[in-house]
């Protein structure tokens, strides 16, 4: 497997590059920490060759005496051995180590490398009478009137060089930590995403076939468990939908088998002898009709899966209810005047929503349709718009005087082909209440059904208004005057 654009590949890259960084700073701080032990070491022998120096300076009545014999011999005996010493009393060379060749070899520069005002030290870095890097150290004090300097140098070749092999050693183990890093990396890594590889091994057993299995948490990393959480709550939806799909399918092959049927039986029998111009007609006739049925039905499905594609949010824009409304009756009167059924409107308000003005009209009209053709003779229709809410949603009740719907069966009214029992011979596809449900779902609404104790049923749409307009409409008449229609 490619480690470029992987979760591994990132997570080695993270871990190297930590530890890598990791290592230089510990480089870093030992190095350093060397050094300025190193360096400390080289200003301790330096004060206390200075202490020592000092104390074999005396004053002997007018005189500033030095007893050479306690330094002149040992390391600043030997010639060039880069161990120094000078001492000076009225700015004059009084004495110099023997190992300094020429004894009026200056050993400190014009500008001190640091300076302690209060002791009199300075320290110099100069370089030697064989051109070796020295620390000097400077002590200036008085004895009898008289200011005395005494300057103690050591060379740094030793120490310059032992800090050199430290540093190379540290260049040879550098890359030899990056190795490591880099082989540390790769099995944590590896180890860390062990659990991703076995919880996506558990997916791939899952297919169409078993949907109703689910991941759980056991076995699992607990930073994984709200993923396989998340999954099975996926598992769930597409367990639904597909059962959904499932089920439309038997229902439209079983709604569709009738039609079929009766086309079939009724082409068989007109198909058997002989008949008049009239007979041909009738048949026919009756072929239509049950094709009209059927084509019913394939648009009202074909209208449920476009609306469970989601493509109605698409053409969202602000439109006024009250001009649905409009529509909607205006398909129905025709039928509600066939049906002597009466349409009584009553509008408080002209108001906007964002939605689709086509779709809501289709489910206007389908509450309509349905409140007509179960209403009894002579029967009326209430529609009534108002807005609830402190003014930040229209509520639409459609109220009809018709046979009303068994208790049992209001929470049934909304799925796909279902019919209630007392309605079988009404004309109807069995979709007009689901579509007008998804419809309303679909624009952030809701719908509610319930009898009425005086008989019939009321379907109650609820919808948000379009957000310029959630405070209470304006009336349609200057007056502030309810409107109310009558058909």
């Amino acid at each position: 497997m490619s480690l470029s654009g992987s979760i591994r590949g990132r997570l080695l890259l993270w871990i190297f590059l930590a530890g890598s960084c990791m290592v230089l700073l510990l480089d870093f701080v030992l190095l350093h920490r060397v050094q300025e032990g190193a360096f400390q070491s080289i200003d301790n022998i330096l004060h206390s060759k200075l202490q020592l120096m000092k104390g074999l300076i005396h004053a002997h009545g007018d005189y500033v005496e030095v007893e050479l014999a306690e330094v002149a011999r040992g390391e600043y005996s030997l010639p060039n051995s880069g161990h120094y010493y000078q001492v000076f009393i009225q700015d004059e060379l009084y004495m110099s180590s023997p190992s300094l060749q020429p004894r009026q070899f200056n050993l400190i520069s014009d500008r001190p490398e640091s300076h302690n005002e209060e002791a009199g030290e300075w320290v110099y870095r100069t370089s030697g009478p064989n051109n070796e890097p020295l620390l000097v150290l400077r002590n200036d004090f008085d004895i009898k009137g008289k200011v005395v300097s005494v300057r103690i140098a050591e060379s740094l070749v030793e120490t310059l060089n032992m800090l050199s092999s430290v540093e190379r050693f540290f260049c040879v183990l550098t890359p030899f930590f990056f190795f490591l890093t880099g082989v540390v990396g790769y099995f944590v890594s590896s180890h860390a995403l062990r659990p991703l590889t076995t919880f996506g091994d558990a997916l791939e057993q899952i297919t169409h076939k078993n949907l109703n299995e689910r991941i759980g948490p056991n076995g699992f990393a607990s930073e994984l468990h709200i993923f396989a959480e998340r999954f099975n709550s996926l598992l769930e939806r597409l367990q639904t939908a597909f059962e959904a799909e499932k089920e439309l399918i038997a229902n439209a092959a079983h709604e569709l088998k009738t039609p079929l049927a009766v086309i079939r039986a009724e082409c068989d029998i007109t198909l058997m002898k002989e008949r008049s111009v009239e007979e041909y007609a009738e048949s026919l006739r009756e072929v239509k009709t049950v094709s009209d049925t059927m084509l019913r039905q394939v648009n009202g499905m074909l209208t449920l899966a476009r609306l469970d594609a989601g493509i109605l949010s698409t053409s969202f824009q602000p439109i006024t209810i009250n001009h649905c409304l409009d529509n909607a009756v205006r398909l129905v009167a025709p039928l509600a005047k066939e049906h002597q059924v009466g349409i009584r409107r009553e509008e408080e308000a002209e108001v906007t929503v964002l939605g689709d003005k086509e779709a809501l009209t289709e489910a206007l009209s389908n509450l309509l349709e349905n409140a007509v053709y179960y209403n009894r003779p002579e029967g009326s229709i209430s529609v009534l718009l108002q807005l609830q809410g402190e003014g930040k949603q229209v509520m639409l009740s459609i109220e009809d005087t018709g046979i009303g719907i068994p208790e049992e069966e209001l929470e049934q009214v909304f799925q796909k082909f279902y019919r209630s029992e007392n309605v079988q011979t009404i004309k109807g596809t069995g979709l007009g209440l689901s579509i007008t449900r998804a419809i309303v779902l679909g624009h952030q609404g809701d719908i509610q059904v319930r009898n009425v104790e005086t008989g019939g049923v009321c379907f109650t749409i609820s919808l948000p208004l379009y957000a310029s307009e959630q405070r209470p409409g304006q009336k349609f008449d200057h007056l502030g005057a309810e409107k109310q229609k009558t058909y």
